[in-house]
Parts: structure tokens; sequence; C-alpha cells
């Protein structure tokens, strides 16, 4: 953390800061991996665990 937040701001916020960065970077990867799925499904066919309608 900066040393400016640190001596700057209470605990709590740090604690906000910290917790916020470690939300985005889990989304990131989250995001990451459907479209990843998202984009081998699409070039696959599709999902084939899904009924076919006639």
């Amino acid at each position: 953390m900066l040393q400016w937040a640190r001596s700057n701001l209470n605990p709590t916020a740090q604690a906000l800061i910290i917790s916020t960065g470690c939300r985005h970077a889990a989304f990131s990867l989250v995001q990451s991996q459907v479209l990843a799925s998202a984009r081998k499904n699409s070039f696959e066919g599709g999902n084939t665990n899904m009924p076919k309608h006639p």
C-alpha cells in the first residue's frame, strides 16, 4: 500500500481499498473464464448439454 494511504487513512479505509482491489481481480478472472468458455462453445457448435427442440 502507498505510504501516504498508510499514514493518512484509518484502517477501515485501508481495508476498503484492499478489498476493492481483490474484488476487481476476482471479477476480471471470472470474466475472462466466462468469455473463454463462450468462445469455445461458439466454435464447437454450442452447448451440447442443452436439449434440442424439434
